[in-house]
């Protein structure tokens, strides 16, 4: 939870703002990370760990656009902009973060540039799973008597090979947007990175160093 209080000497009054976001992140990253270190999963441990996963980038990129807003702490009538920014989908406001900000790449950046290239089509494909599960698809299968198997697109995606692609795409979108925001314009890197949450080395090792992306 982040607390603020501030005395704002242009409007001279006392400021105090409340965020619950860290709450949220908190309890998703521990189910999370619980989860990511048993040995064997359920199909429920599976779904449960999906969407954990899920809740925990999408409240991390959306509190960082939060803390991208430099009256943040100014004033009450500034939180209806913030109200506003938040009706925005999360993969929406990524997509205007990284083709409308003012990026300083260096020389040696092109191969970085080119590997986050897929950005936002791995940010689509890593919701995708969260909506078939959320949004009441059917989950079955059925096999007729010719043997034949059939499985719905939400019986599909409770699988530990989905699970080990979803954790991929995690890391994949974090260190992608760690790097654009390192080389961020007119704003402080390190500031904005140590208030994110835009982090995944508490993953157990058998997650965190590797990678089924090419």
């Amino acid at each position: 939870m982040k607390d603020f209080k501030k005395l704002n000497s242009k409007f001279g009054s006392l400021l105090s703002i409340t965020s619950e976001e860290r709450l949220v992140w908190s309890l998703n990253i521990k189910r999370c990370l619980n989860l990511l270190r048993k040995e064997e999963l359920s199909d429920e441990d599976i779904v449960d760990a999906l969407i954990s996963l899920h809740l925990v980038l999408e409240v991390s990129l959306n509190n960082f656009f939060r803390d991208l807003l430099p009256y943040r702490l100014n004033n009450i009538e500034n939180f209806k902009i913030i109200e506003h920014l938040d009706n925005i989908s999360f993969i929406d406001k990524t997509k205007m973060f990284i083709y409308t900000s003012d990026f300083d790449f260096k020389e040696d950046d092109s191969n970085e540039v080119k590997r986050y290239d897929n950005l936002i089509e791995r940010l689509i494909e890593f919701a995708r799973v969260r909506n078939v599960l959320l949004h009441g698809h059917t989950v079955m299968s059925v096999q007729n008597f010719e043997g034949k198997n059939a499985i719905s697109k939400a019986r599909g995606v409770i699988s530990q090979k989905t699970l080990e692609r979803q954790v991929d795409i995690f890391k994949y979108v974090i260190d992608g947007m760690r790097f654009y925001v390192e080389r961020l314009k007119s704003h402080e890197p390190e500031k904005l990175l140590a208030l994110s949450f835009l982090d995944y080395q508490s993953f157990p090792d058998k997650y965190k160093n590797r990678s089924s992306l090419t």
